[in-house]
């Protein structure tokens, strides 16, 4: 014995194993080891005449693991993949679609060299009655010769693909046995697909799809990592890094920006007497709520407890103020689970960085300008301005500005 071999269906030909005399396809199901005696002649020689003609593509398909492990950012990964799988197999053009089970559809993730037109047709395809149904449905590559008798591609009786090209491949991408999208190639009369390969297009399939997993798995983790797992908002460690990073160098360093600190009022005692759950199920109606006044770059971050921040870029002290307010009053009209509950807020709004505030100093100021609301009766507006002695009161309740924030 020399040697062991995994048998599992990671893209060794079959072919290779039927020249050695092995018939190893019940093994694939139960990923059992098989020992191979590598003694005798005959199997050495077997071996030794199949491997010049697999060299080529166990090349491709290193080429293509390098190319898909040199990030976890998906779209780099996407495109890596694309590039590398038409440069090695000499396609023209390729395409990788995500497949997205719930609304059964193909989106266009990736694509080298695809002409607009094509592009345009790929970029939203429905799975149903689509040529790409059965790969997707059943995990099959399926290759055409040519391929101009496709439906989706012919478009007022005129093609959609340039004539040459003549063959064209679509192989599942696969992770933990799931069809997680197609991989499309074209090819040209000098450089088709031979269907002798598809152990090769069923590989390249898999490698791209265990990538895709990965990188998916990876952005996961990395957004647990910074999420309150309770309000889907920001954590308190996320926060602090926005705003260091941010006003030492970033968005908040150029435009004048504000920040508005939140907190629930007297929720330890709506909390006491109703139970957490209703006490959580409040929490995550108020970051609702802020989610509908607010704009896609302003950030919402859990503070602790029932306190919320929510950082405003490239806002004017009056928007900022007129936004305050606007939560303010949609948390007041809110019928939570047990009742009403309003909320304080602090506002600190600077006209730029130079003012030489620091996030801790941000911070301090939104919570006393915080501090005042609360004192001054709850259920109000405090603003705070950088540099000012005192924070100043907003509009009186009955008068609320007419608009939150806009795009």
């Amino acid at each position: 014995i020399v040697g062991e071999l995994y048998v599992a269906d990671i893209g060794v030909p079959p072919e290779l194993y039927a020249r050695l005399g092995l018939d190893v396809g019940p093994l694939f199901a139960r990923g059992e080891i098989l020992y191979i005696d590598m003694a005798t002649a005959e199997i050495q020689a077997a071996i030794g005449t199949m491997m010049p003609a697999l060299q080529p593509a166990l090349e491709a398909l290193n080429r293509l693991i390098a190319a898909v492990s040199r990030s976890l950012d998906l779209s780099e990964i996407l495109q890596g993949a694309a590039r590398t799988v038409a440069e090695t197999l000499g396609a023209p053009a390729c395409g990788i679609l995500l497949y997205d089970a719930e609304a059964d559809v193909l989106t266009l993730a990736a694509e080298y060299r695809l002409p607009g037109p094509l592009r345009a047709r790929l970029s939203r395809l429905p799975v149903e009655g689509s040529h790409m149904e059965p790969v997707v449905r059943e995990g099959e590559i399926r290759i055409y010769d040519p391929p101009t008798r496709i439906p989706e591609f012919i478009e007022r009786e005129a093609l959609i693909i340039p004539s040459e090209w003549d063959g064209y491949l679509c192989a599942p991408l696969t992770a933990k046995g799931a069809v997680i999208g197609v991989i499309s190639l074209f090819g040209l009369r000098s450089s088709g697909f031979g269907r002798d390969e598809r152990w090769l297009y069923r590989a390249i399939g898999e490698q791209i799809g265990m990538a895709i997993a990965n990188a998916r798995l990876y952005a996961s983790t990395q957004q647990l990592a910074i999420t309150d797992p309770l309000t889907g908002a920001f954590n308190r460690r996320y926060l602090d890094e926005f705003l260091a990073r941010e006003t030492r160098d970033g968005l908040l360093s150029r435009r004048e920006f504000a920040l508005i600190m939140l907190d629930i009022d007297g929720f330890k005692a709506y909390n006491d007497a109703y139970g957490h759950l209703a006490g959580d199920e409040a929490l995550r109606q108020v970051v609702w709520l802020i989610r509908r006044l607010v704009r896609g770059v302003d950030v919402i971050a859990r503070y602790g407890g029932e306190e919320f921040v929510v950082v405003l870029p490239e806002v004017s002290a009056a928007q900022a103020q007129a936004l305050a307010e606007a939560i303010r009053a949609a948390i007041a009209r809110q019928a939570f689970l047990q009742g009403r509950l309003t909320a304080s807020l602090g506002v600190v709004h600077c006209a730029t960085a130079e003012e030489g505030v620091s996030p801790q100093s941000l911070l301090a100021m939104a919570d006393r300008a915080l501090y005042e609301a609360k004192r001054r009766g709850r259920n109000r507006v405090r603003v705070w301005r950088a540099g000012s002695e005192a924070p100043s009161t907003s509009p009186p309740h009955g008068k609320p500005p007419r608009a939150a924030l806009t795009e």
